[in-house]
This record gives structure tokens, sequence and C-alpha cells, in this order.
């Protein structure tokens, strides 16, 4: 009985031509180790690559250990799992699993999964257009930032925490 989740976004901002990078649509260092507290439930960190935030407190770190197949199998063999919007998220259904997926600049309308639980906080409207850099850049330099990803901030892991409770009890109690 465990839970997986994925704190890094690939390399594509941590690259050698942009060492400051940052992905806007990252849940804070700070709001996932409050989360591996508060879920109560064992939590196995998965994923890989310089983006990757080891997080203190978690049941075992897998971080750049294990090949993609082998973390579709301790995915698979998880209750679910807790990640941004992306390819981890995207493998577990395949899966035929469920993950909450966590947004922000990004809409749930557009890049969420029904199957999902899809949280995002109410503080402003999704700012980034899919296929499209309309709006803004998911992946910045930090010093460049057209925003402060204040809607990944504010998305907090009390309120995470009580959604997947709302929303999945039954299977966490």
């Amino acid at each position: 009985r465990f839970i997986t989740f994925n704190t890094g976004y690939g390399d594509l901002s941590g690259n050698p031509k942009n060492k400051n990078g940052i992905c806007l649509k990252s849940w804070p260092k700070e709001h996932w180790a409050e989360f591996v507290k508060k879920i109560k439930i064992p939590c196995v960190q998965i994923g890989a690559g310089a983006s990757c935030e080891i997080i203190s407190g978690t049941k075992l770190n897998l971080v750049n250990e294990l090949t993609i197949q082998q973390s579709a199998e301790v995915m698979r063999k998880a209750m679910f799992h807790v990640d941004m919007e992306g390819g981890l998220a995207i493998l577990n259904q395949h899966l035929g699993k469920r993950s909450v997926v966590l947004f922000g600049p990004t809409a749930p309308e557009q890049q969420g999964r029904s199957f999902n639980l899809n949280i995002r906080s109410n503080t402003c409207m999704p700012c980034y257009e899919w296929g499209s850099y309309k709006h803004l850049k998911l992946y910045e330099d930090k010093s460049k930032l057209p925003c402060n990803a204040k809607c990944m901030q504010d998305l907090q892991p009390d309120f995470v925490v009580q959604k997947i409770k709302d929303n999945w009890g039954d299977e966490i109690q």
C-alpha cells in the first residue's frame, strides 16, 4: 500500500543552455515535502533528470534509479500516482491506473483526463495555451519569468490532500 509521485519535468529546463531553468507547472519543493507528511500513505518518489528535487520523508527514493519500464512497474503496483500534467501521469493512465494531476498554467479542460483527479487552485486562470507560446513558455529562465507561477504556489498541500480524501477517501483510509 503506497503511492508514487514525481517532482521533475525532464531535462527541458535543466539543459546546459538554461542553467537557471524552471518549469512553471512545477509544484514547489516545500509543498511536496508537506504533502508527503500529510497524506499518511507511504510515498515512493520516482522520476529522472536534473529537475527532480529529492523530497525528504519519502518511504523510498528511486529518482534516477529506474528505467521507464521499471517506473511503469512500480506505478502499476501503487494505489495512485501524483504529478504535474505530463509524461508519467499519461503513462499511468495507459497502465489503467489513476493519477492526481496538479495543474497551474495549463488548463485541466485542455490537458486533463477525466480518469484522473485533476486539481488546480483558483488563484488565476490558466495562462498557457497548449501547442502555442501565445501567452508564455512553460520552461523559462527563472530570471526572465513572465509570471511568478502563483497558481502553483497557491495550490496548497492541505487542499490537495483534502481533494484526494473527498474523491478517493474509501481507498486511502
